[in-house]
């Protein structure tokens, strides 16, 4: 959505409507004029998505920083998507983790929150975010599976 006013959108709840029937909800962050905000909607019943998580393995005293000892702990991260419409359907799928993703299927997009690497004094363990972007086409009636492979530390 744009602001096309010259007032800002302050936060608040944002209901979506079709031909009189609703589209979706979600939360509307604030947004200075003239400039854009993204709203997640789920507009179609039929698109439904599923998650699981499978840590695929750990190393006890994998790093030290310091005097402790940390363990990294590996995951993957599976998404898939089901597209019921007798429609293709285009989707941007945002994804956050905890950790640091190093891997995705399909063309995800990685990007990194958290601690800078060359921040002094800073423990190099410190686990970051990361938030993948997928954008994809579903044909009609086809599904698509995603992944995204990451780590963190845990001090033993």
């Amino acid at each position: 959505l744009k602001n096309t006013s010259g007032l800002p959108w302050t936060t608040g709840p944002a209901l979506l409507m079709q031909n009189g029937r609703p589209l979706g909800q979600d939360l509307l962050s604030f947004t200075p004029p003239k400039t854009d905000v993204r709203l997640p909607v789920t507009a179609a019943v039929s698109v439904r998505g599923t998650t699981s998580e499978k840590e695929l393995g750990r190393t006890k005293g994998a790093e030290k920083y310091g005097s402790y000892n940390y363990t990294r702990i590996n995951n993957r991260k599976t998404f898939k998507v089901v597209n019921s419409l007798d429609r293709s359907i285009r989707l941007i799928i945002t994804a956050d983790l905890n950790g640091k993703c190093t891997a995705t299927s399909k063309g995800g997009k990685i990007e990194y929150a958290g601690q800078h690497p060359r921040q002094r004094n800073a423990n190099p363990l410190q686990n970051l975010h990361s938030r993948i972007v997928w954008e994809l086409k579903i044909p009609a009636g086809k599904s698509r599976s995603l992944s995204a492979d990451y780590h963190y530390y845990l001090r033993q």
